[in-house]
Formats: C-alpha cells, structure tokens, sequence
C-alpha cells in the first residue's frame, strides 16, 4: 500500500491534492469515480482514514504558514485518551513518513 502513496499517486490527478485553482478550472480533469487515490482512500479502516483526512487538513497552506498546526493539533486532541493520541501521532508519522519521505 505504501508503494502507492509513494511512487503512484503523483501520476493522477486527484482534487484531494489539487489546490483551489484547479479545483476550480481544472474540474474537468477529475475523475472521482475512476480515481485510484479514491479507491485508496475508500480501503482505509477507521482509524487510518481518520488519520488520513487529519494530515490532509494539517497540511493545508494556511495553518503551517500561520503556525497554527500545533494549535489545531492540539485541539483535536483535546479529551483523547494517552494511548489513542499517541496513536494517532504514529499514524500521522507514517502518513508523513510517506509522502513526504527523508532525503
């Protein structure tokens, strides 16, 4: 599964990394219903979706610009217990790990 987060999913357009310009003129160029990131996306379990759609929302322009994705974090964060946010943060590095790897 990793393979394709790291090495096939920049060969299709998908608006779940599109920016608002494209989404906006470019809608045309995606395909939902045929979108290998959405059948990806759609496996997920729970969790890992979960985790998936947070680190797409970290990763937004605006918090890290504003340096507020501690902030934001740390409110998502807000009532989970040690062992679900400590689970939460390792499926958040493999995430990062993934698409943004070292190097």
């Amino acid at each position: 599964m990793c393979e394709f987060w790291q090495d096939d999913r920049q060969h299709y357009a998908c608006c779940q990394f599109a920016d608002q310009e494209a989404l906006e003129h470019e809608a045309e160029s995606f395909d939902c219903e045929h979108c290998p990131v959405a059948e990806h996306l759609e496996s997920l379990d729970t969790d890992n979706r979960r985790a998936w759609d947070l680190a797409h929302t970290l990763g937004q322009r605006f918090l890290v610009d504003n340096h507020a994705l501690g902030p934001v974090l740390v409110s998502v964060m807000d009532g989970m217990d040690l062992d679900d946010r400590i689970d939460l943060v390792r499926r958040l590095n493999l995430i990062y790990d993934v698409l943004v790897p070292k190097g």
